[in-house]
């Protein structure tokens, strides 16, 4: 824990898509204020991620459709340089299992937004 401003400040990871793996003590966060916490496994409901919910004071799960997800995803991985195949096939390997996992094995969120077609979200009503 480091102090800046008279505040008590915090490093937390950043996930560096560079190197497809988390930089530890990458940001520095400040105890007032908002933080968001972005990740597929936050709402997981198992043993070590379930744990999390209690920590935060809203949840927000954003549903995506395979198609779009599929889409968005490949077109991440062929900017980051990888070869249409390969981004296939890691979406197909990693990505779609992971994407299936969760959507099936979360815990429910306060809000749940749908991506809809272009990049517009539609609020769920329910879990």
């Amino acid at each position: 824990m480091a102090v800046s401003g008279g505040g008590k400040c915090f490093k937390w990871p950043r996930y560096d898509r560079t190197l497809h793996d988390p930089v530890l003590d990458a940001l520095e966060v400040g105890e007032r204020g908002a933080l968001i916490v972005e990740g597929n496994y936050l709402l997981l409901d198992e043993p070590g991620w379930r744990d999390l919910r209690i920590l935060g004071d809203l949840s927000i799960f954003v549903e995506c459709p395979d198609p779009v997800a599929r889409e968005r995803i490949i077109a991440r991985y062929l900017r980051g340089g990888r070869s249409v195949e390969a981004a296939q096939r890691h979406y197909l390997r990693s990505d779609l299992p992971n994407l299936e996992w969760v959507g099936r094995s979360r815990l429910p969120a306060d809000i749940v937004l749908r991506v809809e077609s272009g990049r517009s979200l539609r609020r769920v009503e329910g879990p």
